[in-house]
C-alpha cells in the first residue's frame, strides 16, 4: 500500500478545443481519474507501506513513460499525471459527474 501527498502548489493546466463557460450559479467540476493514473505508473518499486511525498520521491527507472518519459521518481509521475487524468467541466445537472452534453475539456 502507498499514499501520495504534497504540500506543493501545483497548477493544473487543462485545455482543449472546447470552451467551458462559467455561468452564474453554475458548478464547475474537476474530475480526477485516479484508477487510470495508477494504471499508468509502474509501482513495482513499492514493496512495503510507502508514503510518496516531496521528501520521499521514490526513485525508479522509467516509472511512467506515458506520462513523462524523463521522470525518475514516483512523486513526479503522480504530480504530472494529475494533469493527464483530469477533466474540468460544468456540472449542469448537479449530479457530481460530467455527463455527455455537459461542457468539459481534458
Amino acid at each position: 500500500s502507498f499514499s501520495y501527498s504534497t504540500q506543493e502548489e501545483t497548477v493544473l493546466e487543462i485545455g482543449g478545443p472546447n470552451l467551458v463557460a462559467a455561468l452564474e450559479n453554475s458548478n464547475l467540476l474537476l474530475e480526477l481519474r485516479i484508477a487510470n493514473l495508477i494504471k499508468r505508473i509502474n509501482l513495482s518499486a513499492i514493496n512495503a507501506n510507502t508514503s510518496i511525498h516531496e521528501g520521499n520521491r521514490v526513485l525508479v527507472t522509467n516509472p511512467c513513460p506515458n506520462i513523462d518519459a524523463s521522470a525518475a521518481d514516483l512523486f513526479t509521475c503522480f504530480r504530472k499525471g494529475l494533469q493527464t487524468e483530469s477533466t474540468i467541466g460544468r456540472d449542469d445537472d448537479g449530479d457530481d459527474q460530467l455527463d455527455v452534453g455537459e461542457d468539459s475539456v481534458d
